[in-house]
């Protein structure tokens, strides 16, 4: 029989190799996602621009840009994952040549911070909707 190991919220100690490496897994995979948003926002604002909706740009593609830190802090519920989730995939996107250069890591560290304080502030909680109601 396989034991299964439970991570805890703020669980003492160092991370284990395979938190690491999924840590690692995370930052690459949207690294990559990032990168390929990119020309999308763009075809896209070139679209809006014209009729005056720029900001609906931003309102229709900014899921994927946030989804790196809510992912690593709810896989792994420890304090600071989120933060080094979104600063790894931001640092994917500069370092594949995203159109936001350096600018691209101050993106990612008020996004992984956001997201810190939203899962601090929870517990590191299971984000169920039944609310242990089943039916």
């Amino acid at each position: 029989m396989e034991q299964v190991e439970t991570v805890t919220a703020g669980s003492k100690g160092k991370w284990s190799l395979r938190e690491v490496i999924l840590m690692a897994l995370i930052g690459i995979a949207f690294g990559v996602i990032y990168f390929i948003m990119d020309p999308v926002y763009t075809a896209l604002d070139a679209v809006l621009v014209p009729l005056g909706l720029h900001q609906y740009t931003i309102a229709i593609t900014i899921g994927p840009w946030m989804m790196a830190a809510p992912l690593a802090s709810y896989l792994l519920k420890r304090v600071g994952a989120g933060l080094i989730g979104e600063l790894l995939g931001a640092t994917g996107e500069a370092l594949l040549g995203g159109y936001w250069g350096v600018a691209t890591l101050i993106s990612g560290f008020i996004q992984g911070i956001g997201s810190e304080l939203g899962f601090t502030l929870t517990g590191y909680k299971s984000g169920s909707l039944s609310n242990g109601v089943e039916g």
